[in-house]
């Protein structure tokens, strides 16, 4: 007897379950139907991967369930989209999505590193006059000091005029140095005109005072100026301010540290009995040389 297949069963609906889809149906609006109608973006990143894994695993949901759902679940969580492997730079600025099934931001490319800025050179105002340093202390012993205090001022005003961010008033330092050198003039003309009264008989109110050894004395006045200079305290201030301004600009020209004068070190030179304040001079002047030197080694401008 051959084998009868039993009829398929059809699908059998409730009044229950009819009516309730009806209704989800008239409830859910326009926006609802498309929304569930339109394929699910697909998210980028460790989170967005496992809420995916894990809506494909759930039961299905109606269409407004769903978008009701996975309204309240993307309020509160982190966004889904990530940004791409590598390295960004840190001012790199996210630009705004352009579509709205975009899903991860692009990033603009980072921005290229500033080359740094040159260094600046610095400016130097017109180099100064060299001299040779024995011709200085020579001209200092025959004008009997005078050429010192020229030199002095003249110093002063090259340095102010080559590197604007000194400043100084040679005068005035020309000046300081003018107060024990006169009083070591007055000394020696002194002694000068005792020696010579004497020799020519003439009575001066001085020379009853004086004894002949005294007054042979009284001519080397002008040898202790420079104890005299380290004495007074506007002389002392006079001198070492120079050489401090000379000490900056080799610094400013590129003078390494130990190259450098050393204003109290180099003061000290006037101590040394006769020739100190020459050998000084001397000094000043070549590092002066050195300086004009290094930055116009091609012939110097006289002012």
């Amino acid at each position: 007897m051959p084998d009868i297949a039993p009829p398929a069963s059809k699908p059998t609906t409730t009044p229950s379950t009819a009516a309730s889809a009806e209704v989800m149906g008239r409830a859910s609006p326009p926006s609802a139907r498309t929304a569930a109608a339109r394929p699910a973006p697909t998210l980028v990143g460790a989170g967005s991967a496992v809420r995916t894994s894990s809506a494909a695993t759930a039961a299905p949901i109606a269409p407004s369930a769903a978008s009701s759902v996975s309204a309240l679940d993307l309020r509160g969580a982190p966004p889904g989209w990530s940004f791409r492997a590598g390295f960004t730079h840190p001012d790199t600025v996210a630009a705004p999505p352009t579509s709205r099934e975009q899903t991860e931001l692009p990033l603009e490319p980072a921005p290229a590193v500033r080359a740094a800025a040159p260094l600046l050179q610095p400016h130097f105002g017109p180099v100064g006059r060299s001299r040779p340093p024995l011709l200085v202390a020579l001209l200092a012993i025959v004008t009997l000091g005078v050429y010192a205090l020229v030199w002095h001022q003249r110093m002063n005003r090259e340095l102010e005029e080559f590197d604007p961010k000194l400043h100084s008033r040679p005068m005035r330092s020309a000046v300081a140095l003018a107060v024990p050198w006169l009083a070591g003039m007055l000394v020696t003309l002194a002694g000068a005109a005792v020696i010579i009264g004497s020799r020519l008989s003439l009575h001066l109110p001085l020379a009853s005072h004086v004894s002949p050894l005294q007054s042979y004395l009284m001519l080397g006045g002008l040898a202790v100026v420079p104890y005299l200079t380290l004495l007074l305290p506007i002389s002392l201030i006079a001198v070492v301010m120079t050489l401090e301004r000379l000490r900056c600009v080799e610094e400013h020209v590129g003078t390494t540290t130990d190259r450098q004068v050393r204003p109290v070190g180099a003061m000290l030179l006037l101590a040394v009995p006769v020739v100190g304040g020459l050998v000084l001079l001397a000094a000043e002047q070549r590092r002066l040389n050195a300086v004009w030197d290094a930055v116009a080694p091609s012939g110097r401008p006289s002012p």
